[in-house]
């Protein structure tokens, strides 16, 4: 129950909870880290996308709200699953290009007091296991198949239990690990909600499960971050 400025009984909502103001609280903190980001990668020649991850870690855990330290499915608040990691090491590995840009993320990390052990190659380890039926006769590589052949189609992906770092409870972390993975695609950083929308449900929602569309994406976003401010926080931040 809520009491009115005049006395009156008022109806009490959701927004008039500890656990909604929690959430915005959470929402308005990850400007900091976002902004950091944004400033690191703009070294490298990519443009500002704090907002949009800001609000890609709404829809996959409320803001962090909805985070859960101790999982072994998925990291960070932007809930990076294993497969999507794995990538992102393959990619380092394969490429220098890659190499590069997380030698500069380390480097940067690793400059700032407390995050000396930083290292965005050993955020946990992956297992990757054939699926039933996966023939695995490929020479060369890691065990009876090669590396090129591991693939999400053919194996299972899982984060090894107790390899995951402290430091992936860190909103930091989400957003040097989402944003070195976000150089991925090409297109430009989507600026409004729909689009916004759009482009996590084709870039981030590896598997959607019913209720986890871009409807759900712009419900909480318009419930926690309103678009005025969205639009604002973009406008402050582009270059």
């Amino acid at each position: 129950m809520v009491i009115g400025l005049n006395g009156e009984i008022m109806a009490r909502t959701w927004e008039d909870t500890q656990e909604f103001r929690d959430i915005q609280l959470l929402a308005a903190n990850l400007a900091f880290p976002a902004k950091e980001t944004d400033a690191l990668f703009k070294t490298m020649g990519y443009g500002a996308a704090g907002d949009f991850l800001t609000n890609v870690m709404g829809q996959e855990s409320t803001y962090g709200y909805q985070y859960k330290p101790e999982a072994t499915h998925t990291m960070t608040q932007a809930q990076i699953d294993p497969v999507r990691y794995w990538e992102l090491l393959n990619d380092m590995k394969q490429h220098p290009g890659w190499a590069s840009r997380g030698k500069t993320v380390n480097d940067y990390m690793q400059s700032k007091p407390g995050y000396e052990d930083w290292d965005i190659s050993n955020m946990a380890q992956v297992d990757a296991t054939p699926k039933d039926g996966f023939q695995v006769n490929a020479p060369g590589g890691i065990g009876p198949y090669g590396d090129w052949r591991i693939n999400a189609d053919d194996f299972d992906f899982n984060y090894v239990p107790g390899s995951i770092s402290p430091h992936t409870a860190d909103p930091i972390t989400a957003f040097m690990l989402s944003r070195l993975m976000l150089t991925k695609d090409k297109k430009p950083i989507p600026v409004g909600p729909e689009e916004q929308a759009s482009r996590w449900d084709s870039f981030w929602n590896r598997n959607p499960a019913p209720g986890t569309g871009q409807e759900e994406f712009l419900n909480k976003l318009n419930t926690f971050r309103p678009v005025e401010a969205t639009m604002n926080n973009y406008n402050k931040t582009k270059f």
